[in-house]
This record gives structure tokens, sequence and C-alpha cells, in this order.
């Protein structure tokens, strides 16, 4: 471990020590060691990643809010270990009096949680009332095996259970009315077990969301024939489930450029529109290597649906729909914005072709946010057209991350929540008119809580976060983080990092370190000084202007580093004859630890005031940031 770490340094020799370092825990430093990592961001020869396949029988009733459900999944240890257990997710568990929560719940909006009725592994049934066998600890659950899990083998599991759908407490999915339903977190998950940690073991309380391995999934979906279903995947039986005349609308709408009404106003509950004997419908979807699956459902929802061309050399399409309230009106554009947000992501930023099949836009008819899925996200009521394209368009940025690449949620949200408010942000100021943009809410979060008691950076693991400094570790200060680097290496560079990263890590687990370590490589740069101080340190941003003085052919500008987040400075100067100018120098003018910046300024006209700083800087003391000369 000595010589790693001793090799880790002589890799970033070309400047002081105190800039290079960036802590390592003795876990990760150990993957370097064992080959499954590497220095140059990519994964080791030694990677290993284990995965399931899952197939899953689901029967949703809603006049009980009740799921029932079977699945059988067979679960590949592709690992150099011998596993002893299977470790499983109980998401529903949360509901349950008593277990640890990051919210605070009525008593009557708890639920019984996930309630199994049988286990087997490798068609050995498993007490569940025997904790020699198995036991649960809040939303984790442990199943001991009989005979382990050899390296490079399989085994076989079942699972038969039922939950209480929520509907008057809810995180993330549940019941919004009495027909119409998000379900997410709801079927008994094989949890992570990976090169870094072993099992996750890690609850679920509410805040920190998702680290899943990529499995593939055969689900069939049993609800009442009067009910549309929306899902992960590809729908698979389209014919059997819809009408004739609902079918070919959505046919159609597989290879249209604008969108097709597959359910209008004018339509619910005044026709049949699916069909399915015995007053029931079995949907069909499947989907190959994705960390999850959600569904929605309802007999109430419009249904819009287009396409779109994500790869100009192959045409691939992908599939968008919308499904929405009657009286959700920002809704009745999402499907287009969706086609629009996706289109850009695919050509521009990040400038991968968005990955996936398709992508529903479900809209739980509640006013706030969303949250994401692969291939679906669960949107709430927007304020405005604009509130609706900045919402629809970072629930859609995550289907990069942590569904293309499986970013570790619960330790690194800030590679999935910082990127995804990152991603789009040229796209919202372009698409909008407000003056509400997500950059400008993300520099005056961050301004407001930088350098206080209560911020951690964003390198603290997630799950130590709550509240507001969840908030800003995984969301505002990483945001401008990849912003102010985008501008410091130039766009045509930090696209390049960011699509290496994306290729090498698609469907596999990265951590924050394989980010930062991409990016150094791939720009030619030890970007060390910037992942400090933005990443691990706790600090703030504070530039003074210092002097302004006169010099030979104009004036000499000393700008001070006084806080240790590097920003970007921006000047404005003010002349006697009522013109300005402007100048601008990116953050890497910080990047040999000085700590000011000195330089000349030329002009032969007379300078009366100079500002420093702008709106889409962050600075914690605006005091120092101005000199009237005369």
């Amino acid at each position: 471990m000595k010589n790693l770490f001793i090799h880790f340094l002589l890799c970033f020799s070309t400047i002081t020590f105190s800039q290079q370092e960036l802590f390592i825990p003795r876990e990760i430093l150990s993957a370097y060691e064992n080959g499954t990592r590497s220095f140059n961001g990519k994964p080791g020869a030694e990677y290993w990643q284990n995965s399931a396949e899952y197939k899953i029988k689901a029967e949703v009733i809603p006049d009980e809010f009740l799921l029932n459900g079977i699945e059988e999944i067979t679960y590949y240890n592709k690992s150099p270990d011998t596993l002893k257990q299977i470790v499983v997710r109980l998401y529903q568990n949360i509901m349950r009096a008593g277990v640890t929560r990051d919210f605070n719940f009525s008593p009557d909006g708890l639920t019984d949680g996930i309630v199994l009725k049988n286990i087997t592994a490798d068609d050995r049934e498993i007490n569940i009332e025997d904790k020699s066998q198995y036991y649960e600890y809040g939303t984790v659950s442990y199943i001991k095996l009989a005979n382990p899990l050899l390296p490079n083998y399989s085994i076989d599991l079942t699972f038969e259970w039922s939950f209480e759908i929520p509907f008057k407490e809810k995180i993330r999915m549940g019941a919004y009315d009495s027909t119409s339903f998000f379900i997410a977190y709801w079927y008994p998950q094989i949890a992570v077990y990976d090169d870094l940690n072993g099992w996750d073991t890690y609850m679920y309380t509410g805040y920190q969301e998702m680290y899943n391995d990529f499995n593939d999934f055969e689900v069939e979906i049993t609800v009442p024939n009067s009910f549309a279903v929306w899902g992960t995947g590809e729908l698979e039986n389209a014919e059997d489930v819809l009408i004739e005349k609902y079918y070919n609308r959505y046919f159609k709408a597989l290879t249209s450029d604008t969108v097709i009404n597959i359910i209008d106003s004018t339509e619910l509950r005044t026709e049949k529109m699916f069909k399915g004997e015995n007053e029931k419908n079995i949907w069909i979807y499947s989907a190959q290597n994705v960390s999850d699956f959600a569904f929605a459902m309802s007999d109430e929802y419009l249904w819009d649906a287009v396409s779109a061309v994500v790869d100009s050399s192959s045409m691939r399409r992908v599939f968008i729909e919308a499904a929405y309230k009657k009286e959700t009106e920002d809704f009745y554009h999402v499907a287009e914005f969706s086609r629009r947000i996706i289109h850009y992501f695919s050509f521009e930023m990040p400038g991968i072709a968005y990955p996936f099949y398709g992508l529903t836009a479900f809209n739980n008819g509640r006013r706030g946010g969303g949250m994401e899925f692969p291939m679906i996200i669960n949107d709430g009521n927007s304020s405005s057209l604009d509130a609706s394209i900045r919402l629809t368009s970072h629930e859609i940025a995550h289907q990069y991350f942590p569904f293309y690449a499986g970013t570790n949620e619960k330790r690194y949200a800030f590679m999935d929540e910082g990127l995804a408010v990152f991603l789009p942000f040229e796209f919202q100021e372009k698409s909008t008119v407000d003056s509400e943009h997500r950059r400008l809410y993300s520099v005056a979060g961050y301004e407001k809580l930088a350098g206080m008691q209560i911020e951690m950076p964003p390198m603290i693991p997630s799950f130590f976060l709550t509240s507001t400094s969840y908030r800003n570790a995984a969301y505002d200060r990483p945001s401008l983080a990849y912003y102010f680097l985008e501008d410091l290496l130039g766009k045509d560079v930090f696209i390049n990092a960011l699509q290496e990263f994306l290729t090498h890590w698609n469907g596999k687990h990265p951590t924050a370190y394989d980010l930062f370590f991409t990016f150094n490589e791939v720009s030619g740069q030890n970007l060390n000084w910037f992942w400090k101080p933005w990443f691990f340190d706790r600090g703030f941003p504070d530039l003074e202007l210092d002097k302004v003085r006169e010099a030979d052919d104009g004036y000499e500008f000393t700008v001070r580093k006084i806080g240790i987040i590097p920003v970007p400075i921006l000047l404005e100067i003010y002349f006697d004859d009522n013109t300005e100018d402007v100048l601008y120098f990116s953050a890497a003018v910080w990047k040999d630890g000085n700590k000011e910046h000195v330089f000349e300024f030329k002009t032969d006209k007379n300078i009366i005031e100079v500002n420093l700083g702008g709106e889409y800087i962050p600075d914690s003391n605006q005091d120092n940031n101005k000199i009237i000369l005369h």
C-alpha cells in the first residue's frame, strides 16, 4: 500500500505536494492495488461486477392500494470472492413504524412495508422466522446461504411478497389519487456487492437515492383493463392491450417527429381503450442492462408520444411519452420538451446518443419537483412552462448519471445530482424566457451556505448528510464546479473528458476518483489544484479587488484570492467618457497556488470605477469588490 501511494504521488510530480494531494480512503487505494481501478480513470484490468436477471409478475389492486408480487432472480457472482450471504433491499420498509427516516411521518401514513410470504434460494425454502437463515434490519435484509456462492457461479432466488401502496405519506412514489399510481422502490432487490466495500448495507432513509447493479428485467404487470401502464423498458405487447384505434396511434408515434395524442381529453372515460379478458390486462415490459425498474398506471391520464433520432449514423430513434392529468397545463408540452431535451443531450452536451429505448414523463399532479428512474421520471406540476423545462431537463439528465454510468448516489450524490444540474444549463437558458435560471439559483444557494458551519464538502459521503447540507453538497456547489471546469478547460476538452468517462464507465460503478483522474488524463493536466478545494475542502469563494493603480500605458490591477475556492475573475471597468469595458480570466489563474493575480490593462482613457464579480460567480463577501478612483 505504501508503494502504491508513492506511485500515485509520482504520477503527479509536476506541482507541489500541498497542491497535488487528494485524500484517498484505504479501501479505494486497495482497489488500485488489486487492479480493479487505474490512475488514468479507466476500469482496471481486474475490474469485475455482479449482475442479475429479474423475472417479476406483479398485480396492482387499485381499490385496495395493494401490490402483490412474485419474482425469480438469477444472481451472478462475477467477483473473486465466495459469498456466504445475499443482501436484499426491501425499500418499502421505510414506511414501517420505528424505521429510521430522514422525514417525519404522521402515524396514519405508515404501512407494514414489505410483507414477505416466502423466499427460496436454489430451491431451498428460507425460514423467514429463523434468524440463522434470514433477518431484517430496516430496509435491508440478509439471507444466509447453506451453500456459499462461489466465484463465477450463480444462484436462483424467488420471493413472494405484497405491500400497501403509500397514499397519505409518500417518498418518491405512491398513490397520487385513488386510481393514479407511480410504483418504485417496490420489489426485493439484490444489493450491490462491489470491489470497494463488498456488500452495500446502508439503509435507505429517504435523502440518499440509489446504488444498483445493472440487470435484465422481464416484468408482467396485471391491472384492471381500464388502466394504462407506463414502465421502464419496451412495452412488448402493445397490440394485445390497446384497442386498434389507440394501438395505431401508438405505432405511428414510434417513428413520428411530431407529438401524437394517443389518448386526448375528449376520450377519457367515454369509450373503451384497452383490451383484456376477465376485466384485467397484463402489460409486459422488458429492459436489459438497466439499474432499476419502475412503472406508473392510471385510468384517467392523457397520453402523448413522439420519437426522436439520437444517432445520425444509425438513425436510431427514442420513443418519448408523457402521461398526465387533464388539469396539468404545463404537461401538454412535456412530450415536445422531452424530445428537444433528448436531442440536446445526444448531440451537444454530453454529446452521447441517448442510451435507452425510451423515456416516459409521468405527472403525479402534486406541486413540486421530480424523481428519476431508468427510462421513466415522476414529475410534479410546475408553475410555468419555463419551470417545466427546467424540471424535465434535470430529470432526463439523470438517464446519463446514474443510469448510463452507474454512479453511487449514496456516497457521491454530486456525481449524479451535480452533473444533472450542470448538463442542461445551456439548454435551459436558451429555451426559457424568465430570469430564474438554474445556474443563478446554484450561485445564490452556494453563496448563502459557503463557509458556514453547516456546509460540508461534496466528498463527505452523502449518507452522512441531510437537509441543507445535502442539497448544497449534491446540487449547488458541484454544479458550479463543473461549470467553471468547463470554462477553464474549454468546451471541447471538457466534453471529450466527459465522453471518455461515460464511455469507459457505461454499465459500471465509477467512484469520484475515476471521474477526477479521467479529466486529468484526457486534459493532459493535473487538475488536483481544482478538485481539492471544490470537492474536498471546507472553505468559501471570496475574491477582493485589492488595488487599481496607474501604470505605463494604462493601469495595473491586483485581485486577491481570500477564500480557498478558485473562481473566475470578472472586472467591469467604467471610464469618464461614459464607456465601459470587461476583463475576464478563468479560474485557471489560480492553478499555481498564488494568492493574488496582478495584470496590466492598457488604455489611454481615465478609469473612474472598477467592479469585481458577476451574477454567475459566487462570492461570499461582496463588500471588497469595488474601487472608485474619481
